[in-house]
């Protein structure tokens, strides 16, 4: 028998022998993990340090090479094991609270721009949904979030102060919108059958004239083409009737709507 035939038979023989005696090799290998088991920590944890790359790039290409069947696996997972996967997050959170918390700020801190990005993006593609929640939740505790809220002002008046006059500074042309819209409410300007979008179209017509203001230097004004109370003819508070002019043009202007003139 050649070395190479005898090396073939050897391996079959121990194929056969494994197949044979499977659960007697398995309870032997459990038995001395058992008895070995730091041992065999040691060694484990000694080959992962030597071989840290190796293992980087095995796992980085297993999980290309079976992405479909894991999330598929990890899906089916979540689904069958929904109240106990829930059940673990708020335990460990209960009992990591602290922990999280600090890693939470220190996250948001070094990734703000992207934080806010991906809060404004789940925001939007959720914001009917979040509104109706948030009115249901305020009925069913105003009490409460009233009596927070005069806490917290009492506790934090320099700071809710200085978040209120940065937040004025950084949204003026959108308050201009507000206090508008407030106003001409109240004078009956504004039809009922402006939607939400109108209203945003609106908002971003008087961001637009707070910008220009910034950029160039010069006073630029939210004008209405047809005044709202002019002397013949009055307009309404709508997209359609406003535009961005300078504050001269528009102060030369007035109360006057003429179509043979352009007010430039």
């Amino acid at each position: 028998m050649t070395p190479e035939q005898k090396k073939e038979y050897m391996r079959e023989y121990n194929r056969r022998y494994r197949e044979a005696n499977r659960e007697k090799l398995l309870q032997a290998k459990r038995e001395d993990y058992q008895k070995n088991k730091d041992r065999y920590r040691e060694n484990s944890k000694q080959w992962k340090a030597e071989n840290k790359d190796r293992l980087s790039e095995y796992f980085r290409q297993y999980h290309l090479d079976n992405r479909d069947k894991r999330l598929a696996y990890l899906k089916q997972y979540k689904e069958e094991n929904r109240d106990v996967l829930l059940e673990k997050k708020r335990e460990y959170h209960h009992e990591n609270k602290e922990t999280i918390s600090i890693k939470k700020r220190q996250y948001y801190k070094d990734n703000r721009p992207r934080v806010r990005e991906q809060l404004k993006a789940s925001y939007l593609r959720n914001r009917e949904a979040r509104i109706a929640a948030s009115k249901i939740y305020y009925e069913r505790e105003k009490e409460q979030i009233s009596k927070r809220g005069k806490k917290y002002r009492e506790a934090n008046k320099d700071r809710v102060r200085e978040t209120g006059r940065r937040y004025r500074k950084e949204n003026r042309g959108r308050l201009n919108a507000l206090h508008k819209k407030i106003r001409l409410t109240k004078a009956r300007r504004i039809p009922g059958w402006l939607t939400e979008k109108d209203f945003q179209k609106i908002e971003k017509i008087y961001i637009r004239a707070r910008v220009k203001t910034e950029t160039t230097g010069e006073s630029w004004h939210v004008d209405h083409i047809i005044p709202l109370h002019g002397t013949h003819v009055s307009g309404l508070h709508v997209p359609s009737n406003l535009r961005v002019i300078k504050a001269t043009t528009n102060i030369r202007k007035g109360n006057r709507f003429d179509l043979d003139k352009e007010w430039a």
